[in-house]
C-alpha cells in the first residue's frame, strides 16, 4: 500500500514535469517522451495498465520521429511498450504494435 502511495505522489511530481516539458519543447522531444515514459511507469507501478500503455506509445511515437528506428531510446520504448500488456495479463492484445521493433543484430 506504502509503495502505491510512494508512486501516486511521484506520478503527481512527473505530471508536473511533463507540462513543463510540452511547454518548453513541445511534443516532439526526446525530454518530453521521457517525461511521457516517466508517468506510465508511475501509472504502471499503481496497478493503472491501462492507462501507461497509451503513455509508453507516446513515447515510443516520439523517439521514432526524433531518432529513428536503430536509436537505444527507441529500441529501450519498444521494449516497455512491448511489456506492459504483460503484466497487465492483457499479452494478447499488446504485442503486435510492437512487432516492428528492429533487429539490432549486424
Amino acid at each position: 500500500m506504502r509503495a502505491r502511495c510512494v508512486y501516486r505522489e511521484a506520478e503527481g511530481k512527473h505530471r508536473a514535469a511533463l507540462t513543463l516539458f510540452l511547454k518548453a519543447y513541445g511534443e516532439q522531444h526526446p525530454d518530453t517522451a521521457l517525461s511521457y515514459n516517466n508517468v506510465a511507469f508511475c501509472l504502471n507501478s499503481q496497478g493503472k495498465h491501462g492507462e501507461a500503455l497509451p503513455l509508453h506509445r507516446r513515447a515510443l511515437d516520439i523517439y521514432l520521429k526524433v531518432h529513428g528506428e536503430q536509436h537505444p531510446s527507441t529500441a529501450t520504448s519498444y521494449n516497455t511498450a512491448g511489456r506492459l500488456p504483460e503484466q497487465s495479463g492483457q499479452a494478447h492484445r499488446g504485442h503486435a504494435p510492437f512487432s516492428a521493433a528492429p533487429s539490432t543484430s549486424t
